[in-house]
Order: C-alpha cells, then sequence, then structure tokens
C-alpha cells in the first residue's frame, strides 16, 4: 500500500509533469531560503514568500489528483509571487543604478530570489503548455 501511494504519483508522467513539479522544487525552496537570508530587508516580501509557499504546496493536489485545469493554479500563485518580489526588489535596485543610497536594502538579493521566481514562473508556463501524462495505448 505504501508503495503504491509513493510511486503512484510519478507513473506514467510527461515532461510537462516533470517540468512543473521542478517549478514546485525551486518555488519552495527560494521561498524558504528568502526567509531564512533575507528576512528584515527591505527587499523581502513575505507575501511573495506566501504565494510561493502556497503555489509549491498546491502542487501536492497535483500530485495525487488527475484533472486537466489543476496544474494552473500553482502557476497563478507563481506569477502573484514574482510580481510582489520584484515590486519590492526595485526600489532597492533602482538605488544601484543611479549610485544613491536613498532606498535601502540589498538589491542584488532581492533580483537573485527575483529571478529565481521568474524560473518557477517560466517553468509553470511551458509545462502548462505541455500534457502532464503520457498517452497510453489501447
Amino acid at each position: 500500500m505504501l508503495k503504491n501511494l509513493i510511486v503512484h504519483p510519478f507513473k506514467n508522467r510527461a515532461v510537462g509533469y516533470w517540468l512543473n513539479l521542478s517549478a514546485a522544487a525551486i518555488a519552495i525552496l527560494s521561498a524558504i531560503l528568502l526567509v531564512a537570508v533575507d528576512s528584515g530587508d527591505k527587499t523581502c516580501s513575505m507575501s511573495a514568500f506566501a504565494m510561493m509557499l502556497v503555489g509549491g504546496l498546491l502542487f501536492t493536489a497535483v500530485m495525487f489528483v488527475n484533472i486537466d485545469i489543476l496544474p494552473v493554479i500553482p502557476g497563478i500563485f507563481y506569477i502573484a509571487g514574482f510580481a510582489l518580489e520584484l515590486t519590492a526588489t526595485l526600489p532597492s535596485l533602482s538605488d544601484v543604478w543611479n549610485g544613491v543610497n536613498f532606498i535601502g536594502g540589498n538589491a542584488y538579493t532581492g533580483l537573485a530570489f527575483t529571478i529565481l521566481f521568474a524560473v518557477s514562473v517560466i517553468l509553470s508556463i511551458v509545462a502548462n503548455f505541455m500534457n502532464h501524462c503520457k498517452q497510453t495505448e489501447n
């Protein structure tokens, strides 16, 4: 029984599923790393952390339930998390571009997490245009 529970989510899966799983893993790990590294800085958005974490955890529903529209939902959370982190990072990044220290914050750390969140978004979008299950021939 335990073997079926572990093997079933990964049985007969296509490339789209694995890309979406990669997006979820990147989203969860980068969100946790964001809080661990940059939780008190102005470039850290706690709402972006929440969106990425919720989106990544929602992918577990995709693993066990086979509904066609369900893989799109985590992608929506990834996009929201990316947008929130980009919004938090841009003021500090403008300080670097202009050579002043007006806003403050660590622009490079914010930029790194914005890029990680963007990778999750891109992987999720690409994966949602691909098959998640292999076609079985009868």
